[in-house]
């Protein structure tokens, strides 16, 4: 293991990625040193996560579980442990979100070298390792990640501790806002005060992408709808990651709806569509947002109906572009297509199966009359 040190000595300029190696060549040959192996695997994380790459994440959260069955560690250092790798993990997809992005472009218009293309692949293995190691993670600790537990982590006394700690602000709020599947379905911990009281001291301190986003968040749980779309703007304004700009897209798709601006809605879906080119998700809420308008856009009663069409073909496309969406997006489908005018409606107004027309409003969608 000195091998490693010398590396460094002689060859400076990658300590962080030497000292990785070496902590999890250390944890490989002495499963009974976690202790030493936890310090060395600290190390790494204070001179740089990004370094840390998913297998060496992976025996790092390892290391965490022994020392915390071996009573080491209490719960708030296996949270720590959780949120080491899972800040480690978000700093590498930044990243690699904006490579992926422009190599990705560059794939589509063929513009794309060979060396470029093995880049694209190997870093959209790397992602995808990633995103399916916090997800075990996640699923292994889930009964330390209920509200009830984190209300004894993240209290008043703690708040009263570290209202001035950056790092455990970003943590209470990302924690708290975390969404998580329960018998009511998805829900998060944002009921806890602490929340209101760490998001506002976080922007106080940092107004950040990250701190804009949980204070965007809070507004939206109080109904202040205009003052979460600043926020939610503010936060897409400083993001890198085109993958969390486009969840950021989508939550002002959800306010402008909430302040009957379904055209804003629309553009901010569109967005959230070109941030990530991957994801459904903006063609289903669309689709709802069309289905919505029915009665209200047109003037006779085949128009009124018509925007189930529109409706229909962008719950199609989000199954086209997401296909785990499938389910969810024809379970839509079958509902709307139940609302498009009957025949003799269409008929009354010259039209017939085959069809094509245009949906006025805000809409502005050409569809196919089909029966």
């Amino acid at each position: 293991l000195s091998t490693y040190d010398k590396r460094n000595e002689y060859f400076p300029g990658k300590e962080a990625e030497v000292l990785a190696q070496k902590a999890d060549d250390f944890w490989t040959y002495y499963p009974d040193s976690a202790q030493k192996a936890y310090a060395m695997y600290k190390t790494v994380f204070n001179l740089d996560p990004k370094a840390l790459q998913p297998a060496y994440l992976n025996n790092y959260f390892n290391v965490v579980i022994k020392l915390y069955k071996d009573e080491v560690l209490k719960s708030e250092g296996l949270l720590d442990g959780f949120n080491d790798v899972a800040e480690a993990i978000e700093l590498q997809s930044n990243d690699r979100n904006v490579l992926i992005a422009e190599l990705t472009a560059k794939d589509t218009t063929g513009a794309i070298s060979d060396r470029e293309k093995r880049s694209l692949d190997i870093n959209k293995k790397l992602l995808a390792q990633s995103e399916k190691l916090v997800a075990n993670i996640e699923k292994g600790i889930a009964p330390l990640l209920t509200c009830d537990r984190l209300t004894l982590i993240y209290s008043d006394s703690t708040f009263a501790l570290h209202e001035n700690d950056k790092s455990w602000l970003i943590r209470a709020v990302k924690m708290l806002s975390k969404e998580r599947q329960d018998t009511s379905g998805t829900t998060d911990c944002t009921d806890n005060p602490v929340y209101f009281k760490a998001a506002s001291a976080l922007y106080a301190l940092e107004p950040s992408a990250q701190a804009a986003r949980s204070m965007g968040q809070l507004s939206v749980k109080n109904e202040k709808w205009l003052e979460a779309k600043k926020y939610f703007e503010d936060a897409i304004r400083q993001e890198v990651d085109p993958k969390k700009r486009a969840k950021d897209w989508m939550k002002i798709a959800y306010i402008s709806d909430k302040l009957g601006q379904p055209s804003e809605a629309k553009r901010a879906c569109l967005e959230s569509a070109k941030q990530n080119p991957e994801s459904g998700e903006p063609f289903l809420y669309l689709a709802s947002l069309y289905a919505q308008a029915a009665g209200s856009c047109g003037s006779n009663a085949f128009e009124k109906n018509a925007v189930y069409w529109a409706a229909i073909n962008m719950a199609n496309r989000a199954a086209s572009v997401q296909p785990d969406l499938a389910p969810r997006a024809e379970k839509l489908a079958a509902a709307f297509r139940k609302g498009v005018p009957d025949k003799s409606i269409a008929f009354q107004f010259g039209f017939k199966d085959g069809d094509s027309y245009s949906v006025g409003c805000w809409i502005n969608e050409r569809v196919v009359v089909r029966y």
